[in-house]
């Protein structure tokens, strides 16, 4: 047994032999490595054009990034002027046209109150005893919900309807009426601040060079017996030659307009396509 303790005992200064003898030459190896770092940045700092390149490769990292960040900023700093810009030109357009709107219901509302609210161009005045020759009214501030039915249980006598619209197609609610004599129209100014379906309406004279020519026409039971044939009489169909031709092209209809509209405003139809 005691031979046995002492073969342990040297294995064990043997271990301890090799742990430190490991660590020695792990620390030699650090060291080693710390000197050749040490001894390259030496070199480096000696040499003035290995200087030159270390600072331009920091100084060009730098900028880099530094272009990088601004870029981005200047980036996001236009879009945010283009949205603006965009935004201030919308609202300058909405504004121009509304100003062109009131400016002609003001100028034709002025035109009125100078010519006795009568006169074919509003501010010519109508000699007593002489029908009025403007015909045509133009109505603001209507609902969009207001369909022709609407406008015609309102005013009575009307020939005409052109409903102003956007690009889309939307109703703008304003209308231009036609009716079939000037009276009738004179009779229609007097409705001006009346309730049409909960909205409270302009009525003035239209501007002659603004008067549409593509007006929807619109059979009226109330006013003068020529309304429904504006460009003639009906009892000059006699004069009217047969040409054996039956079919007649229709052009720049509205969208609204079905067949029953068609054969109620063409007498004889028996065929639409």
């Amino acid at each position: 047994p005691a031979m046995e303790a002492k073969e342990v005992v040297k294995a064990k200064k043997k271990k301890r032999k090799k742990s430190t003898e490991g660590e020695g030459k792990r620390k030699l190896k650090k060291s080693k490595l710390k000197e050749k770092k040490a001894g390259r940045e030496s070199t480096d700092d000696l040499n003035p054009k290995k200087k030159k390149k270390k600072l331009l490769k920091k100084s060009v990292k730098k900028a880099r990034k530094s272009t990088d960040s601004s870029s981005q900023e200047t980036v996001k700093v236009k879009k945010v002027k283009k949205d603006q810009d965009n935004k201030k030109k919308t609202k300058k357009r909405k504004k121009t046209k509304n100003k062109e709107l009131v400016d002609e219901t003001e100028d034709t509302s002025e035109s009125q109150d100078e010519s006795g609210g009568v006169g074919g161009d509003g501010g010519e005045e109508s000699k007593a005893g002489e029908e009025p020759q403007q015909t045509v009214v133009f109505v603001g501030n209507v609902a969009w919900n207001t369909d022709n039915a609407a406008l015609l249980e309102k005013f009575e006598g009307v020939t005409g309807i052109k409903r102003l619209t956007d690009k889309r197609g939307k109703f703008k609610g304003r209308v231009f009426l036609r009716f079939g004599s000037g009276k009738l129209a004179a009779e229609a100014l007097a409705k001006a601040g009346d309730f049409l379906l909960d909205r409270q309406i302009t009525v003035v004279y239209a501007k002659p060079e603004l008067i549409p020519t593509d007006f929807e026409n619109v059979g009226s039971s109330n006013g003068n017996d020529n309304a429904s044939a504006p460009d003639g009489d009906d009892d000059d169909d006699d004069d009217v030659e047969d040409t054996g031709q039956t079919v007649v092209f229709v052009g720049n209809l509205s969208w609204e307009i079905d067949a029953t509209k068609l054969t109620e405003h063409f007498q004889g139809v028996t065929g639409v396509h």
